[in-house]
């Protein structure tokens, strides 16, 4: 199980600086191949003596929670780094909710009967209208002006 550390495919995601979903990625390949190498050597525990198998079990184990904890460290420390969450008084997060709760009502227009999806807009528009800091349905901005044509 002797391996180059600089070709190691988790040393290289981490070094290289690659996004965390793929460092991500490169840990979980990782651990699932050392998953697979415990298998293994269950499966071919005859061919080794007691003492070869326990400390080749043992160094596979140790890496694998190695990964875990680098993963824990780097779930922790992107979770510290990202944005809060959507801030409803931004008006890139209200267009963005906007265009989301839209795009839901146009999946369920297509999907339920008129009725249904009707009832369903309608409960869901009462259910928003308590809350002004959902932006839905969507308002222009009070100081955009009208569009060319619309009535004043």
């Amino acid at each position: 199980m002797e391996s180059c550390p600089e070709r190691d495919p988790v040393v290289v995601a981490y070094q290289s600086g690659m996004p965390i979903a793929d460092r991500l990625r490169a840990v979980q390949i990782a651990i699932a191949e050392g998953a697979a190498e415990l298998a293994w050597l269950r499966a071919h525990s005859e061919d080794y003596t007691d003492e070869d198998l326990l400390e080749e079990a043992r160094a596979i184990t140790r890496r694998i929670r190695g990964l875990r904890r680098l993963v824990e460290v780097d779930v922790a420390e992107h979770r510290s780094l990202a944005p809060s969450g959507i801030d409803p008084a931004s008006p890139e997060d209200r267009q963005v909710l906007g265009l989301l709760l839209d795009r839901i009502m146009g999946v369920v227009d297509e999907v339920l009967p008129d009725a249904t999806a009707d009832e369903l807009e309608h409960r869901l528009v009462a259910a928003l209208a308590a809350d002004p800091q959902i932006p839905w349905p969507p308002q222009p901005p009070p100081d955009e002006p009208p569009e060319p044509g619309a009535a004043a």
